[in-house]
């Protein structure tokens, strides 16, 4: 579990310089996961995703597109 969160780190840093680079805002990190997570639910094994959503809420609008990581 702790691989895939580090995955989701390294996602959350490059998409927040991609952001920088463009003059965009990005949220924090819980948000961010939060997105992520639900965005593309086959990233990640089923067991794995369901640990990670009892922690991360399905957002009511998901500001990933799924098969991406960088922020809406």
């Amino acid at each position: 579990m702790h691989g895939y969160g580090l995955i989701a780190y390294s996602h959350f840093y490059r998409s927040q310089e991609a952001a920088f680079n463009n003059k965009r805002k990005q949220p924090n990190f819980n948000e961010f996961i939060s997105h992520w997570l639900h965005s593309d639910k086959s990233f990640i094994p089923e067991l794995i995703f369901r640990e990670f959503s009892k922690i991360y809420n399905k957002p009511p609008n998901i500001k990933i597109e799924k098969g991406n990581s960088y922020w809406g």
